[in-house]
C-alpha cells in the first residue's frame, strides 16, 4: 500500500499512499470499495493520533459507521500517490460527521470526496450513547478562558484532543475541539 505519512495541520489529518495493484478493478482504476476502506483507515489513524480512540474506550464507548457517501471525480490508477485527508465537519450528541478528500499528488487533482456519519455507541450493548464530557473542570475552565471567559463548554468538547472548525474546509481552523472517528 505504500508508505503512510501522518500529519496534522489546522485540524486536518492526512497521510499519503501509493495505490497498489490489489485495489485495481476490471476497468483498470481504483475500485470503489478501496475508497471506503481508505476512509475508515484515515479516520482511525486520526482518532488514534488525537487520543480519541483511547478516550472513547475509557468511557466504555466506540465509534461505528452509520453511512458513507462518496463522490468520484476522476479515476485513480495503480502507482498514483494519493493524499488521504480527513476532518470532522459536525458533531451532535452521539453522532459525528467526517469529511474526506482524496488528492492525487502528481497533478493536484481531487479524485474523490466523501463523508461518513459516525455514531458513538456503548461497547457492551452496541446502543448509541451521548458522548460524555471528559477532562473535568480544568478542561472546561481552559475552554472558557480560550473563548474569553464566555459560558461553559459545548457538550462533546471534552472528548476532544485535536482542533478543528465545524464545517471547516481544510484551509480553515478554530479553537473548538472535538474528536470523532
Amino acid at each position: 500500500m505504500g508508505l503512510a505519512i501522518g500529519s496534522e495541520a489546522e485540524g486536518i489529518f492526512h497521510y499519503d499512499i501509493v495505490v497498489p495493484a490489489a485495489v485495481i478493478d476490471l476497468n483498470q482504476h481504483v475500485n470503489n470499495v478501496a475508497y471506503v476502506q481508505w476512509m475508515q483507515d484515515v479516520a482511525v489513524r486520526h482518532s488514534r493520533r488525537a487520543g480519541g480512540t483511547e478516550a472513547a474506550r475509557g468511557v466504555g464507548g466506540t465509534w461505528v459507521a452509520r453511512s458513507h457517501q462518496i463522490t468520484y471525480r476522476q479515476p485513480a490508477f495503480e502507482g498514483d500517490t494519493i493524499r488521504l485527508k480527513t476532518w470532522v465537519s459536525g458533531f451532535r450528541k452521539a453522532r459525528s460527521w467526517r469529511q474526506y478528500e482524496f488528492l492525487r499528488l502528481d497533478d493536484q487533482v481531487i479524485v474523490a470526496t466523501g463523508e461518513t456519519e459516525w455514531v458513538f455507541v456503548d461497547r457492551q450493548t452496541g446502543r448509541p450513547k451521548s458522548v460524555p464530557p471528559l477532562g473535568g473542570e480544568k478542561r472546561r475552565k481552559e475552554e472558557r478562558e480560550r473563548r474569553g471567559g464566555r459560558g461553559g463548554g459545548r457538550r462533546g468538547e471534552a472528548i476532544a484532543l485535536t482542533s478543528f472548525r465545524l464545517g471547516a474546509q481544510p484551509s480553515q481552523h478554530s479553537p473548538l475541539s472535538f474528536v470523532a472517528f
